[in-house]
């Protein structure tokens, strides 16, 4: 889970996780690995959970289940307050949609892009750049998520909590 194309959450072009270590992950990005998956911002805030879709999960009623509803609950008021989401009251979880794609790799389509990240840039320091409409001259690098199904990650997570029954 990293970066984003059309919004950062750290700063107005930067995700979280790139800009804390923007040179480590253009490192990954050149190493000519054979397959690396991003799942950006712009996939995970496709499958929003909402505060009503918590309270489900939490009359599923294992302590997983529960505390996982907690964690979402906190989130969603964290996410109210410092950064609004499209859906009210609702918020990305971010890295669990990265394992619904362990689970389920429906969840999110892949594309094959390239992907830099800027790591000289004054304003954009730290921005996952996904050549999305191949203008630039380099190969694609890595497969990339920019939507996600969130019904199916919503099932998924339902799933997983309802097995630890």
């Amino acid at each position: 889970m990293g970066g984003a194309h059309d919004f950062g959450n750290v700063t107005p072009a930067a995700e979280s996780n790139i800009w804390h270590d923007p040179i480590a992950a253009d490192v990954v990005l050149k190493a000519g690995f054979k397959r690396v998956v991003l799942v950006p911002l712009d996939a995970t805030h496709d499958a929003l959970i909402t505060a009503d879709q918590a309270e489900v999960l939490s009359r599923i009623g294992t302590p997983a289940a529960r505390a996982t509803a907690m964690f979402i609950q906190q989130r969603i008021l964290v996410h109210n307050e410092s950064q609004p989401q499209k859906i009210a009251n609702s918020a990305p979880i971010h890295d669990a949609v990265c394992i619904a794609y362990l689970i389920n790799s429906d969840v999110i389509p892949l594309d094959f892009y390239h992907v830099g990240i800027e790591t000289t840039g004054m304003q954009t320091f730290g921005r996952t750049v996904i050549d999305v409409r191949r203008r630039g001259f380099e190969k694609p690098n890595a497969h990339v998520a920019l939507t996600a199904d969130a019904g199916l990650f919503y099932k998924i997570l339902t799933e997983a909590l309802t097995s630890q029954q």
